[in-house]
């Protein structure tokens, strides 16, 4: 590809101009309204961005989750590298929440894809094909700008599928394709080095403001670092280093910025003077009612310099709301702490869909901030890096004095400092457990470090020691009075026990332990030796595993099945024949009579065929083994054999 030389005078000319390009109000696709609140919609997952803006009845989407295609190594443009993300699409989803909402190709005015990562963009091409947009955003991307090989993943895949449907969008019903932004330094005018480079006509086609509307709302696309094609000159460890972040204004002043994977990092990954401290610097992003964190929440974005900054006055008197599109646990505690100083209300995406819905939405009101999860929810947040979890409610942290508390028919302890208790927790003499996700008070079987534990109703653990009979099985417990269940084999009174894992509840009947089954009787004790089991004999070894295959047991071969049951009659291994006497299952030698027919079975027990000499005199086994009597033709030879079946 070619080096251009781009020049800023050229591209404020051409944008100006106006050749072909538009103004920041071409994009208003329908008339503005009077102004109602904004609406952002951010889909509830904890893995990906998928987030529609409304206003007035207008529709934009700023990102759209994973994709179940991924590349499958086929294709050389894209093969399959580690770390693509594989069966996690969303596309169904986020289709199926956009149709009941009324999105459709006359009200569905822009797609933006903030960077190419398929948690952002995979789906985009099923989006932009089901709901047509009127103006569909990427920045323009080549695998050449990222520096760490480790990080192309699927990058390419989905953004040429993300390009292939714009295109096709374009042609079919004339929607427009913008990649470079006209407020960056980049120029339509190129300066050609020879190479095979994007033409001068690619480029305008291309061109678009990162100012527009949406009904009454603005829209603004920030960060927008356009990368151009053969620009050796910007090279990056990541594609987050050129991640789009989306500015949403309502008509009363209300402000929600859509960060994508905005980070804070510099080039050499230290972090400070990136991407968070430009957007701060330019003015371009004061304060904000409403923020979807970068990055899903994670460290090197949304470092406590920027939040400050955007966070530290509404303006309005209404608290800040914050969306993660992650994981509470995955984001840092100094980043919930500066959020908590902000005043800011925290939620993560997933929260909506613990409250069965599809969606959080927050609405930009000219009162308010609202969500549509506020009134009596409480969502439980942890954070594991520190052994700490809080309660919040609507979005707030919230504590109750030391003690034991009903919240929503959960039972959680509330330490000193205000956290709920996560693990063991021993109280008034007794041992209690609270789960490691919520907080909340265990009750029944609970595994703890490989071990089990029962945690009665009242949350107290049992402390009983030797056999113990709990909710109808036998269990037993460590005798030194540590509460936990033993699991796996016991030796106890001279008789061995199998206590099945998870809650060590004594076996009976048959129990697998690895590849090996094993035998119960109804008192737990394992058997050894032959036993009757269900109409059928098994022999268990001295060990208790049960035998399968050849078995010599008191002089005399037996055939256990698979099934470990002993075979009886004919049987076939290893394309012989065998038989095995019908009661007692003795593998049968010489000769043996069965369904009124003789036999011959050789001292391995193979059945014989064909001329045998036995004591001096000849026999003619048939094909089945049969024994020969009377007049018979073998070979075209005419034989008599007498009663026996001696050949006469």
């Amino acid at each position: 590809m070619s080096r251009f030389k781009w020049n800023r005078i050229a591209l404020i000319a051409l944008v100006f101009a106006g050749i072909g390009l538009c103004a920041p109000s071409a994009l208003a696709y329908g008339s503005p309204a009077a102004g109602s609140p904004v609406k952002i919609h951010v889909l509830a997952f904890d893995d990906a961005d998928a987030i529609l803006v409304e206003c007035d009845g207008r529709f934009g989407m700023v990102d759209s989750g994973e994709d179940s295609d991924s590349p499958t190594g086929d294709d050389a443009r894209y093969p399959l590298r580690p770390g693509t993300t594989v069966g996690k699409g969303r596309e169904r989803e986020v289709i199926a929440y956009m149709e009941s909402l009324g999105v459709n190709g006359d009200n569905f005015d822009f797609y933006i894809g903030t960077h190419p990562h398929s948690d952002h963009i995979g789906s985009a091409d099923d989006i932009i094909r089901a709901f047509r947009p009127q103006a569909i955003y990427l920045p323009y991307y080549e695998d050449d700008f990222i520096t760490s090989s480790s990080r192309l993943w699927d990058n390419l895949f989905v953004y040429d599928n993300l390009v292939a449907a714009a295109e096709w969008a374009r042609e079919t019903y004339g929607a427009r394709f913008v990649q470079f932004l006209d407020d960056v330094e980049v120029s339509a005018v190129a300066e050609s080095d020879g190479g095979e480079g994007a033409s001068e006509s690619w480029v305008r086609e291309r061109t678009g403001s990162s100012s527009f509307s949406l009904g009454s709302a603005t829209i603004e696309i920030l960060n927008g670092k356009n990368p151009l094609p053969g620009d050796r000159s910007f090279r990056v460890p990541d594609a987050n280093f050129y991640s789009y972040g989306v500015k949403v204004t309502g008509a009363n002043g209300r402000v929600a910025f859509l960060a994508g994977d905005i980070n804070d990092y510099r080039l050499d990954w230290s972090v400070g003077g990136g991407d968070e401290t430009r957007l701060v610097q330019s003015g371009d992003l004061s304060r904000v009612d409403m923020l979807k964190m970068g990055h899903h929440g994670i460290n090197g974005s949304n470092t406590p310099a920027f939040l400050r900054a955007i966070l530290s006055s509404t303006g309005s008197g209404s608290a800040p709301i914050v969306v993660q599109t992650g994981q509470f646990f995955a984001m840092p505690l100094e980043t919930a702490s500066v959020l908590e100083r902000a005043g800011a209300r925290h939620f993560c995406a997933s929260y909506a869909a613990q409250r069965g819905k599809a969606a959080l939405v927050v609405m930009l009101g000219d009162g308010a901030v609202t969500t549509n999860v506020d009134g009596d929810q409480l969502v439980v947040q942890t954070r594991k890096e520190a052994p700490w979890a809080f309660l919040y409610a609507n979005g707030r942290r919230i504590s109750y004095p030391e003690g034991w508390r009903s919240i929503e028919g959960t039972m959680r302890y509330f330490e000193r400092d205000g956290s709920l208790c996560m693990g063991w927790k021993s109280w008034k003499g007794r041992w209690y457990y609270c789960d490691w996700a919520d907080g909340s008070m265990e009750t029944g079987w609970v595994e703890v470090s490989g071990k089990p534990y029962y945690f009665q109703a009242n949350g107290a653990m049992l402390e009983s020691r030797g056999w113990q009979r709990v909710e109808g099985r036998w269990h037993f417990f460590d005798k030194g009075g540590n509460g936990d269940a033993k699991v796996g084999w016991l030796k106890d009174g001279g008789a061995w026990y199998y206590l099945r894992p998870g809650t060590g509840a004594m076996a009976t009947g048959w129990a697998q332990d690895g590849p090996t089954w094993y035998y119960l009787d109804g008192s737990g004790a394992m058997r050894t030796g032959w036993q009757r089991i269900g109409g059928s004999w098994y022999y268990l070894a001295g060990s208790g595993a049960m035998r399968t295959g050849w078995l010599k047991s008191g002089g005399a071969w037996y055939l256990l099945r698979d099934s470990g049951a002993m075979a009886t009659g004919w049987a076939q291994v290893d394309g012989a024949w065998y038989y095995l006497r019908p009661g007692s299952g003795a593998m049968a030698t010489g000769w043996a009579k069965a369904d009124g027919s003789w036999y011959y079975l050789d001292g391995s027990g193979a059945m014989r065929t064909g001329w045998l000499k036995d004591k001096g005199k000849w026999y003619y086994l048939t094909g089945s083994g049969a024994m020969a009597t009377g007049e018979r033709v073998i070979g075209g030879v005419s034989y008599s054999f007498d009663d026996s079946g001696a050949l006469r």
